[in-house]
């Protein structure tokens, strides 16, 4: 089954290349969607894909890259829609 969800990740995760740790491990789980920057420090994900990548894809960005200090991670999940053909860095 497929899923959307919207991320919420909080914590040290701008100036740390975070982003571009979210982008590749998008690629690898075959994840559509973006990843942004927010203005209060917390970088938006918004991913769809099969149920099992989408949790395994969570996991890491719980971990996040070195450097990084992630301190929550908030999902909502929302009924798939399939927006996206690809992952993308927004800025």
């Amino acid at each position: 089954m497929k899923s959307s969800v919207t991320i919420l990740v909080k914590g040290r995760v701008q100036g740390v290349g975070f982003r571009w740790f979210t982008m590749n491990q998008a690629e690898s789980y075959s994840i559509k969607g973006y990843v942004k920057n927010l203005n209060n420090g917390d970088v938006e994900v918004f991913a769809e894909g099969d149920d099992n990548q989408l949790l395994e894809f969570i996991n890491k960005l719980k971990e996040g890259p070195p450097f990084s200090h992630v301190i929550d991670v908030i999902t909502r999940y929302e009924e798939f829609k399939g927006h996206f053909k690809e992952f993308k860095l927004k800025y």
